[in-house]
């Protein structure tokens, strides 16, 4: 398995981090998702937006950050090959709980997201269901296995 889909998992963990959960708390639940093209990148940003609107989060989007940070360090992710978006978007609540998506070291228009659980696991379990029923309706999404990172999806560009 190449090394850049490993690290993944760990950009996702450490992007849930910064949001305020516990230090060295992974994610109760990691996902992945195919968004197919650009517009789907943009369908899942918007998605995110009104995700945080209703769930009362805040959205913090540190993606062109990234970008220039990766670009700096000469990463391939800086500039993505195929053109697509880095995503680099976390929703929080004060106490942690909320979700990170990040696309590094992922092929095209393929996504990470790990769900944090705060000070309350059975809310931001409630929370991560609604949140993928919403993103089921648009997308396919995939469960990352436990201790594994993301990779790269079959048939998904």
């Amino acid at each position: 398995m190449p090394k850049r889909f490993l690290e993944v998992g760990a950009l996702v963990i450490a992007s849930l981090l910064l949001t305020g959960c516990a230090p060295g708390k992974r994610p109760f639940l990691m996902v992945q998702m195919c968004l197919s093209n650009q517009q789907g990148v943009e369908e899942f940003i918007s998605e995110l937006k009104s995700v945080a609107s209703e769930e009362k989060l805040e959205l913090i989007d540190n993606s062109r950050n990234a970008q220039q940070e990766l670009k700096q360090l000469g990463s391939a992710d800086g500039e993505r090959p195929d053109g697509s978006r880095l995503i680099d978007i976390r929703l929080t609540r004060k106490d942690g709980m909320g979700l990170g998506a990040i696309n590094v070291g992922l092929p095209g228009y393929q996504v990470a997201v790990g769900f944090a659980e705060g000070s309350s696991l059975p809310e931001a379990q409630q929370f991560a269901n609604r949140t993928l029923v919403r993103f089921r309706t648009h997308w396919l999404v995939a469960p990352v296995p436990d201790g594994a990172g993301a990779q790269a999806m079959a048939g998904c560009r």
